[in-house]
Protein backbone atom coordinates (compact mmCIF):
# COMPACT_ATOMS: atom_id res chain seq x y z
CA UNK A 1 0.00 0.00 0.00
CA UNK A 2 1.05 3.59 -1.17
CA UNK A 3 0.74 5.85 1.71
CA UNK A 4 0.26 9.33 0.27
CA UNK A 5 -0.89 12.21 2.05
CA UNK A 6 -2.00 16.34 1.89
CA UNK A 7 0.62 18.70 4.05
CA UNK A 8 1.12 22.24 4.69
CA UNK A 9 3.61 23.46 2.17
CA UNK A 10 6.04 26.65 2.98
CA UNK A 11 5.92 28.34 -0.55
CA UNK A 12 7.31 31.90 -1.32
CA UNK A 13 4.45 34.22 -1.31
CA UNK A 14 2.79 36.32 -3.99
CA UNK A 15 4.45 39.60 -3.93
CA UNK A 16 7.22 39.80 -2.34
CA UNK A 17 9.26 38.29 -5.01
CA UNK A 18 9.46 37.80 -8.45
CA UNK A 19 9.02 33.81 -8.92
CA UNK A 20 12.02 33.94 -12.31
CA UNK A 21 14.75 35.28 -9.79
CA UNK A 22 14.13 32.74 -7.42
CA UNK A 23 13.52 29.82 -9.31
CA UNK A 24 16.54 27.29 -9.66
CA UNK A 25 17.10 24.09 -11.00
CA UNK A 26 17.20 20.81 -9.03
CA UNK A 27 20.49 20.99 -6.62
CA UNK A 28 22.08 18.28 -8.40
CA UNK A 29 22.05 19.00 -11.99
CA UNK A 30 23.36 22.46 -11.10
CA UNK A 31 27.06 22.82 -12.57
CA UNK A 32 29.59 24.23 -10.59
CA UNK A 33 30.12 26.82 -12.46
CA UNK A 34 26.54 27.78 -11.94
CA UNK A 35 25.92 27.62 -8.57
CA UNK A 36 26.94 31.72 -8.05
CA UNK A 37 25.08 32.70 -10.79
CA UNK A 38 21.89 31.52 -8.78
CA UNK A 39 23.31 32.54 -5.98
CA UNK A 40 23.94 36.04 -6.96
CA UNK A 41 20.44 36.26 -9.05
CA UNK A 42 18.52 37.36 -6.00
CA UNK A 43 19.14 37.17 -2.18
CA UNK A 44 15.87 35.18 -1.78
CA UNK A 45 17.13 32.16 -5.08
CA UNK A 46 16.39 28.89 -3.95
CA UNK A 47 19.33 27.70 -4.58
CA UNK A 48 20.28 29.25 -1.48
CA UNK A 49 18.76 26.84 0.71
CA UNK A 50 20.21 23.75 -0.90
CA UNK A 51 23.66 24.51 -2.17
CA UNK A 52 26.72 25.78 -0.75
CA UNK A 53 28.21 28.81 -3.28
CA UNK A 54 31.00 26.53 -3.99
CA UNK A 55 31.22 22.52 -4.03
CA UNK A 56 34.89 23.25 -1.98
CA UNK A 57 32.27 24.66 1.09
CA UNK A 58 29.99 21.24 1.40
CA UNK A 59 32.87 19.34 3.20
CA UNK A 60 32.71 21.52 6.05
CA UNK A 61 29.47 23.12 6.61
CA UNK A 62 27.33 22.36 8.92
CA UNK A 63 24.06 23.91 7.13
CA UNK A 64 23.24 25.88 10.28
CA UNK A 65 22.80 29.21 8.04
CA UNK A 66 20.63 27.26 6.02
CA UNK A 67 18.09 27.11 8.76
CA UNK A 68 18.82 30.75 9.87
CA UNK A 69 17.86 31.42 6.61
CA UNK A 70 14.84 30.10 6.40
CA UNK A 71 13.83 31.65 9.88
CA UNK A 72 14.86 35.04 8.27
CA UNK A 73 12.79 34.29 5.18
CA UNK A 74 9.44 33.45 7.41
CA UNK A 75 10.04 36.43 9.38
CA UNK A 76 10.25 38.53 6.75
CA UNK A 77 6.84 37.09 4.76
CA UNK A 78 9.18 36.12 1.84
CA UNK A 79 7.87 32.90 2.59
CA UNK A 80 4.75 31.14 3.97
CA UNK A 81 2.89 28.33 5.82
CA UNK A 82 0.06 26.88 3.76
CA UNK A 83 -3.14 27.57 5.93
CA UNK A 84 -4.73 24.09 5.19
CA UNK A 85 -2.95 21.16 3.97
CA UNK A 86 -2.97 20.03 0.06
CA UNK A 87 -1.26 18.08 -2.20
CA UNK A 88 0.68 20.45 -5.34
CA UNK A 89 0.37 19.73 -8.45
CA UNK A 90 3.36 20.25 -10.99
CA UNK A 91 2.93 20.67 -14.57
CA UNK A 92 6.38 21.26 -16.70
CA UNK A 93 5.96 22.20 -20.70
CA UNK A 94 9.15 22.04 -22.90
CA UNK A 95 10.66 21.18 -25.73
CA UNK A 96 12.44 17.89 -26.49
CA UNK A 97 15.58 17.52 -28.27
CA UNK A 98 14.15 16.46 -31.86
CA UNK A 99 11.82 19.85 -31.59
CA UNK A 100 8.16 18.39 -30.22
CA UNK A 101 6.42 19.89 -27.43
CA UNK A 102 6.43 17.64 -24.06
CA UNK A 103 4.71 18.24 -20.36
CA UNK A 104 5.21 16.12 -17.61
CA UNK A 105 2.79 16.34 -14.69
CA UNK A 106 2.78 15.02 -11.35
CA UNK A 107 2.28 16.20 -7.75
CA UNK A 108 4.24 16.60 -4.35
CA UNK A 109 2.62 15.28 -1.39
CA UNK A 110 3.60 13.22 1.96
CA UNK A 111 4.73 9.69 1.56
CA UNK A 112 4.52 7.15 4.59
CA UNK A 113 7.39 5.08 4.98
CA UNK A 114 7.77 2.23 4.78
CA UNK A 115 10.28 -0.82 5.42
CA UNK A 116 12.61 -1.22 2.09
CA UNK A 117 12.44 -5.15 3.18
CA UNK A 118 7.96 -4.43 1.86
CA UNK A 119 8.85 -3.42 -1.41
CA UNK A 120 6.28 -0.83 -1.04
CA UNK A 121 8.44 2.22 -2.97
CA UNK A 122 11.35 0.72 -4.82
CA UNK A 123 14.41 2.52 -5.86
CA UNK A 124 15.05 3.74 -9.81
CA UNK A 125 18.91 5.25 -9.44
CA UNK A 126 21.93 4.16 -7.95
CA UNK A 127 22.61 6.67 -5.09
CA UNK A 128 26.01 8.19 -3.88
CA UNK A 129 27.07 7.72 -0.43
CA UNK A 130 28.51 11.49 -0.72
CA UNK A 131 25.65 13.46 -1.83
CA UNK A 132 23.41 11.30 0.75
CA UNK A 133 25.17 12.45 3.79
CA UNK A 134 25.30 16.13 2.35
CA UNK A 135 21.88 15.72 2.17
CA UNK A 136 21.26 14.02 5.38
CA UNK A 137 23.41 16.98 7.28
CA UNK A 138 20.80 19.82 5.57
CA UNK A 139 17.55 17.81 6.53
CA UNK A 140 19.01 17.68 10.08
CA UNK A 141 19.99 21.56 10.21
CA UNK A 142 16.98 22.57 8.94
CA UNK A 143 14.34 20.19 9.89
CA UNK A 144 12.55 20.59 6.59
CA UNK A 145 12.26 18.96 3.19
CA UNK A 146 13.77 20.90 0.99
CA UNK A 147 14.90 18.66 -1.67
CA UNK A 148 11.65 16.12 -2.41
CA UNK A 149 12.23 12.95 -3.63
CA UNK A 150 11.50 11.98 -7.90
CA UNK A 151 8.91 9.42 -7.55
CA UNK A 152 7.46 7.61 -10.16
CA UNK A 153 3.39 5.60 -10.38
CA UNK A 154 2.51 3.60 -12.99
CA UNK A 155 -1.32 4.87 -14.67
CA UNK A 156 -1.76 3.31 -17.73
CA UNK A 157 -5.20 4.19 -17.77
CA UNK A 158 -4.56 7.52 -16.90
CA UNK A 159 -6.96 7.69 -14.10
CA UNK A 160 -5.73 10.53 -12.27
CA UNK A 161 -4.88 12.61 -15.36
CA UNK A 162 -8.14 15.01 -15.22
CA UNK A 163 -8.10 15.44 -11.69
CA UNK A 164 -4.61 16.90 -11.86
CA UNK A 165 -5.71 18.84 -14.96
CA UNK A 166 -8.36 20.63 -12.87
CA UNK A 167 -6.12 21.77 -10.25
CA UNK A 168 -3.99 23.68 -12.85
CA UNK A 169 -6.58 25.11 -14.59
CA UNK A 170 -7.90 27.11 -10.94
CA UNK A 171 -7.13 30.42 -10.12
CA UNK A 172 -4.56 28.99 -7.54
CA UNK A 173 -2.27 28.28 -10.16
CA UNK A 174 0.67 29.84 -10.87
CA UNK A 175 3.42 29.57 -13.67
CA UNK A 176 6.97 30.36 -14.26
CA UNK A 177 9.57 29.70 -16.92
CA UNK A 178 13.29 28.02 -15.97
CA UNK A 179 16.64 30.01 -17.88
CA UNK A 180 15.86 26.83 -19.91
CA UNK A 181 12.76 27.39 -21.07
CA UNK A 182 10.67 25.40 -19.25
CA UNK A 183 7.55 26.15 -18.21
CA UNK A 184 6.57 25.45 -14.46
CA UNK A 185 2.89 25.58 -13.31
CA UNK A 186 1.96 24.58 -10.36
CA UNK A 187 -1.33 24.63 -8.07
CA UNK A 188 -2.59 23.35 -4.77
CA UNK A 189 -4.92 20.66 -4.62
CA UNK A 190 -7.30 20.86 -1.78
CA UNK A 191 -10.64 19.01 -2.67
CA UNK A 192 -11.05 16.32 -0.33
CA UNK A 193 -12.92 14.25 -3.02
CA UNK A 194 -10.07 14.89 -5.52
CA UNK A 195 -7.69 13.75 -2.97
CA UNK A 196 -9.40 10.71 -1.97
CA UNK A 197 -9.35 9.18 -4.99
CA UNK A 198 -5.79 10.03 -5.63
CA UNK A 199 -5.18 8.20 -1.94
CA UNK A 200 -7.31 5.66 -2.75
CA UNK A 201 -5.79 4.98 -6.99
CA UNK A 202 -1.97 4.76 -5.02
CA UNK A 203 -3.51 2.76 -2.15
CA UNK A 204 -4.00 -0.10 -4.35
CA UNK A 205 -0.86 0.25 -7.01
Amino acid sequence: MTDVAPFRALRYQSGRVELERVLAPVYDVVAEQDRATYHDRDPHNALRLVLTRTAAEEGTTDYADVSRRLAEWRAEGVLGLDAEPALYVLRQRFTAPGGGELERTGFFAALGLEDYERRVVRPHERTLAGPKADRLKILRASRANLCSVFMLYEDREMCLTEILREALRSSDAVSVSSDEGVEHTLAPLREPGAIARIQAFLALS
